[in-house]
């Protein structure tokens, strides 16, 4: 949107890390017309799909990046086509699994009883 973060004024609500501005402003100036016109803007939605898309549903604009709020609403990841079409990184989701793995694999040799032969 080109303003200078520091002299923006806002009032978010939200609980833990997924929280809502309210009222967004520039010198007093309503900041949610020029967020709407960024919806018509590919380019700047592209970067934060996410965050607009629930911007469009619901009016106001969230404080956690697309990745985040993807977590946050499974949504977002019902299907591998939403997935890419919305381009959310799950390479996260790769890591997870393989930790998840290899505790598995660590638990059961921690709790096989050993061979005494």
């Amino acid at each position: 949107m080109g303003v200078d973060y520091e002299q923006m004024r806002y009032q978010v609500a939200g609980i833990n890390h997924m929280a809502w501005f309210l009222d967004l402003s520039l010198n007093g100036v309503d900041l949610y017309p020029r967020l709407e016109n960024c919806l018509e803007e590919p380019e700047t939605v592209k970067k934060d799909p996410v965050r607009f898309e629930i911007f469009k549903q619901f009016g106001r604009f969230v404080t956690e990046s697309s990745r985040h709020m993807a977590e946050y609403v499974p949504y977002f990841m019902r299907s591998d086509v939403e997935v890419e079409r919305l381009d959310i990184p799950v390479s996260w989701l790769e890591k997870v699994e393989k930790f998840r793995q290899a505790r598995a694999i660590r638990n059961q040799k921690m709790t096989t009883d050993p061979s005494i032969e």
